[in-house]
């Protein structure tokens, strides 16, 4: 097998598309610049240090919050929907020895209870006869 069929057969199977990767790059690279043009217009403005402190930092927990909102979103569409898809059939799989245990045991039952019931009648005359000798 040569690297790029390699290559190619990963990226089929990848559940993390090569485009996501570039999609969050391209977006933090966009946060990066913005962040930085934050700090240079409020240093050109003359605020204090304190807002040059908190105006990125609600700015970057608003890219968290949206990035990870986003995250979420790709990973419902991504594995949630199909694991819900599979849970029915997983379900069935697990409920259905149940019952087949139930009715191989109900057969079993029909089966065995006969003998049972001949052996328990042995023992009581064995018992009655024991009896009968005291």
């Amino acid at each position: 097998m040569n690297r790029e069929t390699f290559w190619q057969k990963q990226k089929q199977r990848s559940l993390f598309p090569p485009s996501l990767f570039f999609v969050y790059l391209g977006v933090l690279f966009l946060m990066a610049g913005i962040h930085t043009g934050l700090i240079v217009g409020a240093t050109k403005l003359g605020w204090s240090d304190l807002v040059k402190v908190y105006v990125p930092l609600f700015y970057w927990t608003a890219v968290a919050v949206i990035l990870t909102l986003f995250t979420r979103r790709m990973i419902r569409k991504t594995y949630e929907e199909p694991m819900l898809l599979l849970a029915v059939p997983a379900f069935a799989g697990w409920i259905a020895p149940y019952f087949v245990y139930r009715i191989v045991w109900d057969k079993k039952t029909r089966q065995v209870n006969p003998f049972i019931e001949e052996k328990t009648e042995e023992i009581y005359a064995m018992c009655e006869k024991g009896q009968s000798l005291l």
